[in-house]
């Protein structure tokens, strides 16, 4: 695995891994709809981004 860069560069798939690599289970991650993002530009259409979900905790 490679030194994380800014926050953009990290590939989605690769998030989990650095978890896991601190002793943390990941028992779930994917892509979340994008309507979690509730935001509207200055002309009122909706700007929806993509987001990505992740469960880790010990034990998990």
């Amino acid at each position: 695995m490679t030194e994380p860069g800014p926050p953009a560069t990290v590939a989605d798939g690769e998030v989990p891994e650095y978890f896991r690599t601190a002793g943390l289970g990941v028992p779930a991650s994917g892509e979340m709809p994008p309507t979690t993002t509730e935001y509207a530009a200055p002309d009122g259409t909706r700007i929806d981004l993509p987001s990505m979900g992740l469960v880790a905790g010990r034990g998990a």
